[in-house]
């Protein structure tokens, strides 16, 4: 209907009947306010509910109304402050989250077993205590790299892998089966004709001049030897080995002295190493110490708790990164 009426507008009869607009000369005042006289095209006839129907003026009222409140919403949700329990600041106001509150609630979720992660580590799992599919042996492998052989540190191994519901014996053989895969692995790389393709390119050492010892029988600068165990491929048999044997001396270490687990702040290595030089911080046999204590009691690798535990005295000597962050979740 309104496109009829349209259709049926008089356009020289509108412009006969418009007012006439004044041409006479006038000044540059007059000028300037003659831009502003309209013509009164009255003859149509045509309201603005025949031009724009109601339902769509309506309509677009109403998005604009939930425009409005949607960024109403958004700058409420910005200025909110969230706080942590110990009552440090987590957000800014402005939406962002700091990073040192981020880490914390990471390490908070990784303490208490919740979060995310959690939920994700039990996805895949499965119900016989017995039976370990590769997620599990993955968490297994995890468990010892970070505090050992099963063997002496069954506890941690087993809480760092979640595999409090597997069966004790099941664990523990699975776990020794490992480092006895690695290590023969190891020595089998050593024989003479051995294939060289079985060992990749990445030397397990640093490097220098200190790697060439040979630490558990054997060369700690020999390539990476990987070995594929119940599914999972490219596990580290050097890697797995080395740091078993070493975790060992450190547990056995520890463990002979009467009281020193009730007490790590008491431990010290005894023996002279070699001073650091051009430090940010002062770094000397007792942060040396903590550092081992921390690992004892943290796991091998679990940085941000090493160095968030106020009993060993070195939050303001580790400096993380983002990788290392990552690598301890």
């Amino acid at each position: 209907m309104q496109q009829n009426k349209i259709d049926d507008m008089d356009l020289d009869k509108m412009l006969e009947d418009a007012e006439q607009a004044d041409t006479s000369e006038a000044g540059v005042a007059d000028d300037f306010l003659s831009q502003f006289k309209v013509a009164d095209y009255s003859g149509s006839g045509m309201s603005w509910d025949d031009i724009i129907p109601e339902e769509d003026r309506q309509r677009l009222e109403f998005e604009e109304q939930q425009k409005q409140e949607e960024e109403l919403l958004y700058r409420r949700r910005r200025a909110r402050v969230s706080y942590a329990e110990d009552g440090t600041l987590i957000g800014d106001g402005n939406g962002n989250t700091s990073d040192a509150s981020t880490a914390s609630s990471a390490r908070g979720r990784r303490k208490t077993g919740g979060g995310v992660s959690s939920r994700r580590r039990a996805e895949g799992r499965s119900s016989d205590p017995k039976t370990f599919v590769e997620k599990e042996v993955r968490a297994l492998i995890r468990g010892i790299q970070k505090f050992g052989s099963p063997d002496h540190r069954f506890k941690e191994v087993v809480a760092e892998g979640e595999l409090e519901g597997k069966d004790p014996e099941a664990v523990k053989a699975r776990g020794l089966e490992l480092i006895k895969v690695c290590e023969d692995a190891l020595r089998n790389s050593q024989l003479p004709g051995a294939n060289a393709d079985a060992a990749d390119s990445t030397p397990v050492g640093n490097g220098n001049g200190d790697d060439d010892d040979a630490v558990g029988g054997f060369r700690r600068n020999a390539k990476a030897v990987l070995v594929t165990f119940y599914g999972v491929h490219s596990v580290n048999a050097g890697v797995v080995a080395q740091r078993v044997t070493d975790l060992v001396v450190l547990s056995q270490r520890l463990e002979e002295q009467s009281g020193l687990l009730e007490d790590l702040t008491k431990f010290r290595i005894g023996v002279a190493l070699k001073p650091v030089h051009h430090w940010s911080c002062v770094w000397g046999q007792r942060e040396d110490s903590m550092l081992l204590a921390g690992i004892y009691r943290h796991g091998f690798g679990n940085w941000d708790k090493i160095q968030a535990d106020a009993d060993l005295g070195l939050q303001t000597k580790l400096f993380l990164t983002a990788a290392d962050e990552k690598a301890a979740s």
